[in-house]
């Protein structure tokens, strides 16, 4: 919230398109490697593993339904207009997958999750957490560090992002209110207890 209220978002300006540029693809690499395992239907393992079959055996179905999905997301590149294209592709994939198993009865992935609406509702906020103050402010140092490194680097990548995707689409944003928006959606975040990124 700071760094957007002292205008800090047009230091993207110094950095050079080239570094630019090879931050996004590095995080786009990221995200794809760290992807694929899942894609293939090994979630535990890591690519290097699954290269040498170490890993165990890759499903034909997980990789089919990733594959449906990366497929649709080139093939509806600039061809709709109300809906960002990995959005149609997203849901394509997912309307394979649960086709797939309901009516084909193929195995189903791994569940990443389940939340529960009512055990939220009921879930206090951290901050209510029943510790003395002197405890908090003996320690405050430790949080406080964390919290401004995080931060500090969240709002750099907000920025890059944002100014990437300005490039790409060819729009100009308002950096230092997004850098806001992020700022006090982190904020949010933390004090319902989810963690902040």
């Amino acid at each position: 919230i700071a760094a957007g209220a002292f205008r800090l978002g047009h230091i993207v300006s110094f950095v050079p398109v080239p570094v630019l540029v090879g931050f996004v693809n590095a995080s786009a690499l990221l995200v794809l490697l760290s992807s694929l395992p899942m894609m293939v239907g090994v979630p535990g393992a890591n690519m290097v593993e699954i290269a040498r079959g170490l890993a165990g055996p890759i499903s034909l179905w997980a990789a089919s339904v990733g594959g449906v999905t990366v497929l649709f997301n080139f093939a509806l590149e600039n061809r709709l207009r109300l809906v960002p294209a990995a959005l149609a592709a997203l849901a394509i994939g997912t309307a394979t997958y649960y086709l797939g198993t309901a009516m084909f009865d193929l195995p189903m992935g791994p569940v990443v999750g389940h939340i529960d609406l009512a055990d939220l509702a009921r879930t206090s906020l951290s901050f209510e957490a029943h510790l003395a103050w002197t405890d908090l402010w003996r320690e405050a140092d430790i949080p406080l560090l964390a919290g401004i490194s995080i931060g500090l680097l969240t709002s750099f990548d907000t920025v890059l992002t944002a100014s990437a995707l300005d490039r790409r689409t060819d729009t100009t944003s308002d950096l230092n209110r997004d850098l806001m928006v992020h700022g006090l959606a982190n904020a949010l975040m933390g004090a319902l207890g989810f963690l902040p990124g």
